[in-house]
């Protein structure tokens, strides 16, 4: 994506919307708008004014010869040295007198009748089709204006941009090499000034065409290479060919006599162990004949037959030794030969090694040829895409001409319009100026209250912080007190649940206390009875009248008596004790689910 950033003058820079809504702005301010509008409408009377000083019309946004561009580059990683290559592009660049910009990296551009976001597009095309790949960097141009009298009072200075190296003629054409220089150089033309005004410009159809001849020239001279390419590497890969089958071939033939020769001297060999068997066996027929002839010396008739017997043995044994000589020396023969063939294959041999280099050789230049022509595809895929591409930027180029001929016509009626309603600005400018600073005063007090704000919710966030330290510490004591009293619940209950075992034994033990003592009291009572029988009848007989009242006292008195008799066993005391507890340490219930 190409963000580009427009940087002008207060001068050049009003779109015919904003010059639009400032004179509808510019009536609504003299019925009563507020001091920001107003402070806007004495901006752009200050924009008009400044545009009308100008010699270089407001709608004319275009580049033109001798134009100063400030070029910046972002987020450019496609290739290994993307980085060092966006910082030779991070600088200020001027276009010649012919309207072509000199870049490094990219070379020469035709810069004059395009927008500042058609050159940023148009370089992040060439980037890109050097890349090779579909990453786009950032590019944003500016242009730099020139005051007057800088223009008036420069002095032109040109500096011949570097020659191209040798070598890069022999790549195609003259174009490619004249890029391929610029890109290993990193150079571009110094900024040159003018005397006078600018120079015609021209048409952008014009310049379009030129940018399209200078691209088809250079994808006819990437073909070019492209073809040669191809063509070399064909033959190469012909000669690798026909120097292998010639190897194999002679290789084979080779291998062929080896083997004839070797059967051969296997046969001479055969041959000779032959030979050698029948000229033992002939020996051994001599030494028998010798042997047999001795005895038989006296005998003419048999010594004669024994002599022709002996020569014909000689004659065959003189057969056989030429023979054996004649088998030695055609062996002899053969091994010389085999040498000879030995060292013959040795030499093949050599020679095919030496093939084989020449054909790994071949091998790597094919696949450096094979390189080449895959660079040469790139870049001519690369060249084809930014034709499209400048095609496409031709025709919104076109689009856009006609667009800023209505928005100069469109500058011209606002611009009427806009003078007509300066000298009413001009009134309110000293309004809103004292509404202005006053507006800042505010804003200063306005500060001010915001930073003392500012400082106390500080302060109360601090103290907050610390309340919710001494919450959280006290949220962990009662935690652990409440741990402490259900531990000591648990035991007060174990406790409480001992005693009562304790005390439901003592009152079983005082019921059985308490049965033997009634069972006691009956007996006591039927022994004061039979006691009390005696006395009683005694009493009556000695005061019968006075029973009423002698008779209390006297019982009173031997019931004492009795319960004085009455023998008394020892009971088990029955202790009660009642415990108070604490409210800490007494039994709570356990807290429900989701309570805090």
């Amino acid at each position: 994506m190409n963000f580009v950033q427009s940087f002008r003058p207060p001068s050049c820079s009003p779109a015919p919307s904003f010059a639009h809504r400032r004179h509808s702005a510019s009536l609504r301010g003299m019925c009563g708008r507020s001091c920001s509008t107003m402070l806007c409408l004495i901006s752009f009377c200050i924009m008009l004014l400044g545009s009308a000083a100008h010699g270089r019309p407001k709608a004319d946004d275009r580049l033109a010869p001798r134009d100063t561009i400030e070029l910046h580059v972002w987020q450019w990683t496609a290739l290994r040295d993307g980085v060092l290559e966006a910082l030779q592009l991070n600088h200020s660049f001027t276009i010649d007198s012919t309207g072509r910009l000199d870049l490094p990296l990219i070379g020469s551009i035709a810069a004059a009748g395009l927008r500042e976001e058609e050159l940023a597009k148009l370089i992040s095309d060439r980037l890109q089709a050097r890349s090779g790949r579909q990453e786009r960097a950032d590019i944003t141009v500016k242009l730099i204006q020139s005051s007057p009298s800088d223009l008036t009072a420069s002095v032109e200075v040109k500096q011949e941009a570097p020659e191209q190296p040798a070598d890069a003629a022999s790549d195609g054409s003259s174009a490619v090499a004249s890029q391929r220089a610029s890109v290993e150089n990193g150079q571009a033309e110094a900024q040159p000034g003018v005397r006078g005004s600018h120079t015609p410009r021209q048409p952008a159809a014009e310049q379009q065409q030129t940018l399209q001849g200078a691209l088809l020239n250079e994808l006819a001279a990437a073909r070019m290479e492209i073809a040669a390419a191809r063509a070399e590497a064909l033959a190469a890969r012909q000669t690798a060919r026909n120097d292998a089958a010639r190897h194999n071939q002679n290789l084979a033939t080779a291998r062929q006599r080896a083997d004839a020769l070797v059967r051969e001297l296997d046969a001479m060999r055969t041959d000779r162990g032959t030979l050698e068997q029948k000229l033992f066996a002939a020996l051994r027929e001599v030494d028998a004949l010798r042997k047999s002839v001795q005895p038989a010396r006296g005998d003419p008739a048999r010594a004669d037959h024994d002599g022709r017997d002996l020569a014909a043995a000689r004659a065959e044994l003189a057969v056989m030794q030429r023979g054996a000589r004649d088998a030695s020396a055609q062996t002899r023969a053969a091994a010389d030969m085999m040498a000879e063939q030995a060292q013959a294959l040795k030499q093949q041999r050599r020679r095919a090694e030496e093939l084989a280099l020449d054909l790994e050789v071949a091998q790597s230049r094919v696949k450096g040829l094979k390189a080449k022509a895959t660079l040469a595809d790139h870049e001519k895929a690369a060249m084809l895409e930014a034709r499209h591409s400048m095609a496409a930027s031709a025709a919104d180029a076109q689009r856009a001409l006609d667009e800023e001929r209505h928005k100069a016509e469109r500058f011209e009626r606002e611009l009427t319009a806009a003078r007509q309603t300066i000298d009413a600005l001009k009134a309110s400018a000293d309004l809103a100026a004292a509404a202005r600073t006053n507006a800042i005063r505010e804003r200063q007090v306005a500060e001010a209250a915001l930073k003392r704000a500012g400082n106390a919710l500080e302060l109360e966030r601090e103290r907050a912080g610390s309340a919710a330290c001494d919450r959280d510490s006290a949220r962990r004591e009662r935690d652990a007190a409440r741990q402490e009293a259900s531990r000591v619940s648990m035991e007060l209950s174990v406790a409480l649940e001992q005693e009562r075992n304790k005390a439901v034994g003592l009152a079983r033990e005082l019921s059985a206390a308490r049965k033997a003592i009634d069972v006691e009291k009956a007996r006591d009572e039927r022994r004061s009875e039979r006691i009390n029988r005696v006395p009683k009848a005694r009493a009556v007989a000695a005061s019968r009248g006075d029973v009423s009242v002698r008779s209390r006292p006297a019982r009173q008195s031997g019931l004492r008596e009795n319960h004085k008799v009455k023998p008394k066993k020892p009971s088990r005391p029955v202790l009660v004790a009642t415990i108070a507890l604490p409210d800490a340490l007494l039994p709570t219930r356990p807290p429900k689910l989701g309570a805090p």
